[in-house]
């Protein structure tokens, strides 16, 4: 079920929808691309030598995620 039954949010990303977009600026999303930079492009790494087994980044993810949930934005 691609878009959660929105297909325009998900099948066309060579047309990002606003929502899309919108997260993408977002201050929250700005600052976990930035602070976890490193572990996600472990990830993304990962994926790419490992395209018939994704389970084999578990870990790769799990560090990506752990760095994510600990980013808070100054307030």
């Amino acid at each position: 079920m691609a878009g959660l039954g929105r297909p325009d949010l998900i099948d066309n990303w060579s047309e990002p929808s606003g929502l899309f977009l919108c997260f993408c600026h977002s201050p929250i999303i700005q600052k976990i691309r930035n602070d976890c930079a490193e572990p996600f492009a472990a990830f993304e790494q990962c994926l790419k030598e490992n395209q018939t087994s994704v389970m084999n980044c578990a870990e790769h993810v799990q560090r990506f995620l752990h760095c994510a949930d600990q980013v808070k934005l100054a307030t």
